[in-house]
């Protein structure tokens, strides 16, 4: 039955004319005359005598009800789109709830909840899907850039994504995952530029947008005059003509592996290096900072720095809490909150073409994490390549090892009773190389910290940074990820990559001449 609401007396047709002025008087006008507004006065009280019936604040004011239900309706029609909104992103796209409260809390990202799903969100969606990306690639992409679903499909992205699929091929999509920005920063026009200003060595183009997408969305950016002083140098590096090793970076100091002593030991960091999900880093620094609220007594309102000073003096906050503050705590309660209550299966999928490539490498392989036994097994599982290493080196190993050699640990200012072991500390890799029965000389380490990085290099340790991003650190060897092992280190396997494309003897020479050149990028 349909229930039929009377405000009050029918309304004259100028009375609903007037209620837009009535809205906003409203806002300037006030009921107590002894105190009126800087546009208030009591000559306009008198001569809008007539009308004080239709500005009263009175709940029989028919009028006055009336603009009420308008508003409420907009405001109660707003909270249902951003709530649709909120189940489309979870529902049917995939996105975490952290992911959600992330952009809700973020004041540019917050935009995407006032989109419409019909016009802006669904479109798009369906047309990355068109695309053949797997789902949680596509989830890996719009949490990275969830603005991406506020461009128009048919004035941006399609002509974007042609366009790379005329440059790179097949390989589109990848380039996407690498670099969703491409897509939120670069418009058509920007692309059709740069094309005609690399022409006609379009085999060096299209080898940098796939080897360097973020610095080619850079390039793009550029006005005309800094492309034309940036573009030459980009080619002659990628033709080999500039060396690396004429720069100053402080990787070009680069060891070369001793071919007649081969690697015995290939140590592989987990999170963020053997598989890059950067939606679930997040969601491990939002449940430390929550644990160190609710738990350890920290301010929310400065739990963010605290935490990230601690991580950056001890290589993990944990470390810092227990080795330099005093703090007692229960690790595998830690863990629970920290770790175990993380939604894997929304992150992480098997990997068929890494664990190929793993197979093919015929040394002894360990995970070296510095989270703990339980995280490092679910990653593993999920990932599907726990039988492709010979152990895992974890929060429990180093915890052990600590207590095991007292003397050692004791000289490091770490408690030989509970004390945290963990990269990059110097102590870590000889504990490490000793529980695998290794030596540094003849181990490898992969890591995506460029702090590790840097201290196994130190170490003499045959270090890998594995990072999209060309970081300065000491370091032996680049990759943007693991998958790149067979291109980058082909002594070190026979697998191929699964990707068509060669690469000169040193393959950042392209970074080195982008960064050579000063960049002030459009607005």
């Amino acid at each position: 039955m349909t229930r039929k609401c009377r405000i009050g007396p029918s309304l004259s047709h100028s009375a609903w004319s007037s209620v837009a002025t009535f809205h906003d008087s409203q806002s300037v006008r006030h009921d107590d005359p002894e105190q009126p507004s800087s546009s208030y006065s009591k000559d306009d009280d008198k001569n809008n005598n007539n009308n004080r019936f239709l500005y009263s604040k009175d709940s029989t004011n028919p009028l006055y009800a009336l603009v009420r239900m308008v508003t409420t309706l907009k405001q109660k029609r707003k909270s249902a789109n951003e709530y649709y909104v909120r189940r489309v992103l979870r529902e049917q796209i995939g996105f975490t709830e952290y992911d959600v409260d992330r952009m809700w809390n973020s004041p540019v990202e917050r935009r995407v909840f006032q989109l419409s799903v019909r016009n802006n969100i669904e479109p798009v969606v369906s047309y990355l899907k068109s695309l053949d990306i797997t789902a949680s690639a596509l989830v890996s992409i719009l949490t990275e850039e969830p603005l991406i679903l506020s461009k128009p499909v048919d004035d941006h992205i399609i002509p974007i994504v042609t366009w790379l699929f005329n440059v790179v091929g097949n390989q589109a999509p990848a380039v996407l995952l690498r670099c969703p920005k491409l897509m939120l920063q670069v418009t058509p026009d920007q692309l059709s530029s740069i094309q005609d200003a690399m022409q006609p060595r379009e085999d060096l183009l299209r080898r940098f947008v796939w080897e360097h997408p973020r610095e080619f969305g850079v390039v793009c950016r550029m006005s005309r005059q800094q492309q034309e002083e940036c573009i030459p140098k980009i080619l002659r590096a990628m033709q080999g003509a500039h060396k690396v090793g004429d720069s100053n970076h402080t990787h070009s100091t680069q060891r070369r592996v001793n071919p007649d002593r081969p690697m015995e030991i290939m140590l592989v960091d987990l999170d963020d290096c053997l598989y890059q999900q950067p939606g679930m880093a997040q969601q491990v620094s939002r449940n430390i900072q929550k644990y160190m609220v609710e738990y350890l007594g920290f301010s929310e309102d400065t739990v963010q720095e605290e935490s990230r000073a601690l991580y950056l003096e001890h290589g993990t906050t944990l470390s810092g809490l227990v080795n330099a503050l005093g703090k007692t705590i229960d690790y595998d309660h830690w863990h629970s909150h920290v770790h175990w209550s993380l939604d894997y299966e929304t992150y992480i999928r098997p990997d068929s073409t890494l664990r190929k490539m793993l197979d093919g490498i015929p040394v002894k392989k360990f995970i070296f994490t510095n989270a703990d036994k339980r995280h490092a097994a679910i990653c593993l599982d999920l990932l599907g390549l726990t039988d492709c290493f010979s152990g895992v080196i974890c929060f429990e190993t180093m915890l052990e090892l600590v207590g095991k050699y007292p003397d050692r640990v004791a000289k490091h200012d770490i408690s030989p009773e509970g004390g945290v072991l963990c990269k990059p500390h110097p102590l870590a890799w000889e504990m490490a190389l000793a529980h695998v029965d290794g030596d540094a000389s003849v181990a490898m380490f992969f890591d995506d910290s460029p702090r590790n990085i840097a201290s196994a290099h130190a170490y003499g340790i045959y270090s890998v940074l594995v990072n999209p991003n060309r970081i300065d650190t000491a370091y032996d060897c680049h990759i943007p990820s693991m998958h790149h092992v067979p291109s980058h280190l082909p002594w070190l396997t026979s697998v191929g990559d699964g990707i068509d494309h060669s690469r000169d003897k040193d393959e950042e020479d392209v970074l080195v001449a982008a960064e050579e050149t000063p960049v002030v990028v459009q607005a």
